[in-house]
């Protein structure tokens, strides 16, 4: 028994150090360049945001908004095109519409809070159509992709350089096991 534990020890305490150049690193690269983001004109479908609790609120008109841990805007992009790479699939694997393939943004504490300052909330709804800098990639294990800038009516709520700072602080705070 006392190999295997000294086994399985030191196969942790030497793979220990390629965690530093596996995942964490390269989303890392990858979410914190501007270069890996894309402008999309977006329809936004629905806004939940989530308490400390991790509770899922509807009402984004909500003062409350504004400490939420997180909140999950679901847009429709434009063309199949937009959206597959969302998907990870083919155009041609996308047999419906695209009002059949919303997409759900993540946006973290930080950029909820520049959003709700800069009054974000008091002008959009439902069916307003924003723009925005989305990354396809997904950190962690979640089904959502962040955002990096927003647009509306030619104002900016959220500028690309907060916004790729406000994605860098949470990575770095939360960081994967590998």
């Amino acid at each position: 028994m006392k190999k295997i534990i000294s086994l399985v020890l030191s196969i942790f305490f030497l793979l220990s150090p390629l965690t530093s150049c596996g995942y964490n690193s390269i989303m890392y690269e990858h979410l914190t360049d501007a270069s890996n983001y894309q402008e999309y004109s977006a329809q936004i479908v629905d806004i939940t945001y989530y308490d400390k609790d991790h509770t899922p609120r509807e009402d984004y008109g909500s003062a409350d908004i504004a400490t939420a841990e997180y909140v999950i805007i679901e847009v429709l992009l434009e063309s199949k095109e937009e959206i597959a790479p969302f998907y990870g699939v083919s155009v041609d694997n996308l047999p419906k519409d695209c009002s059949e393939y919303p997409v759900s943004l993540k946006i973290d504490s930080d950029s909820n809070k520049a959003l709700y300052t800069n009054g974000f909330y008091n002008v959009v709804k439902e069916d307003t159509e924003i723009t925005l800098k989305a990354s396809n990639w997904i950190y962690m294990d979640g089904y959502f992709f962040y955002v990096s800038s927003v647009m509306y009516d030619g104002v900016e709520y959220l500028s690309e350089s907060d916004g790729l700072s406000n994605i860098e602080k949470m990575i770095k705070k939360n960081r994967s096991l590998i």
